[in-house]
């Protein structure tokens, strides 16, 4: 037997104990990912432990385990946090874990993301859209008081340059035109390329329907909020997405978008 051989051999078998690991370890962090978007505490408490990465972007859109969680449920993102998950990721649109969280519309994950001093509020997103933005178009209220008591700018504009302020306005005039039995889901139809901008990756959880009253009320607290903080007085109507179609397809857009997760 040629001398080469043994050391061929070996380093062969180096090279297979290297990718089994490599994919042992890429098998445990998509089961991570399935634990995270299935709110499966004790699963993920597991797999972190045996060293999952909770900060693997997997393919296509780019997504970490939080920024799923942050749509589930407020203990999975408590333990992602705690196992050193980036608050700051963002997917491959540039939408942020915060701007996913406010989507997610649970309040409680909001506030539990905004406890950590190394989150970043006011990143710039899709079409130059915040957090606060966000909160805003889906009539947050909560949200957009706890985002402005953190510090949230309520004064930075858009790429089209309207202000939060302009937002709110805009929506508030939509809710006061509902009919008295209308419902209004929060992202008016509007402003269905937003809606879009935000659902790659989520666990479907949909804003509920309000009455009118309950649409006023809720974007009245919402500029209340924004005039006490000092909210500029819009320079111009808030025209986003002047020109584009109504689009009255979003549940199948995002079920779509789901489907590749």
């Amino acid at each position: 037997m040629p001398k080469q051989l043994p050391c061929l051999f070996a380093v062969l078998l180096l090279l297979l104990a290297g990718h089994a690991q490599a994919s042992h370890a890429n098998e445990a962090d998509w089961r991570l990912f399935e634990a995270a978007y299935r709110g499966d505490v004790a699963e993920a408490t597991r797999l972190i432990k045996e060293g999952a990465d909770v900060n693997r972007a997997h393919r296509p859109w780019g997504l970490t385990p939080l920024l799923v969680a942050v749509g589930v449920s407020e203990p999975m993102t408590d333990l992602l946090i705690r196992a050193g998950a980036d608050l700051n990721a963002r997917e491959r649109e540039g939408v942020t874990v915060l701007m996913k969280a406010v989507h997610g519309g649970r309040p409680e994950v909001v506030h539990r993301l905004l406890q950590e001093p190394e989150l970043v509020i006011d990143t710039p997103g899709p079409r130059g859209n915040t957090a606060l933005t966000y909160a805003i178009l889906y009539g947050h209220a909560e949200m957009v008081e706890a985002l402005i008591e953190k510090g949230a700018d309520v004064n930075v504009a858009r790429a089209n340059g309207t202000t939060p302020k302009a937002i709110a306005d805009h929506m508030h005039a939509l809710a006061l035109a509902m009919p008295e039995a209308g419902a209004h889901h929060g992202h008016h139809g509007h402003h269905a390329s937003h809606h879009g901008d935000m659902h790659h990756g989520h666990a479907g959880h949909d804003h509920p329907m309000r009455t009118r009253a309950e649409a006023v009320a809720s974007y009245s607290r919402v500029l209340a909020a924004l005039e006490n903080a000092g909210a500029a007085k819009a320079p111009q109507q808030c025209h986003h997405n002047r020109g584009e179609p109504h689009n009255h397809n979003n549940k199948q857009q995002h079920h779509h978008h789901h489907g590749h997760h």
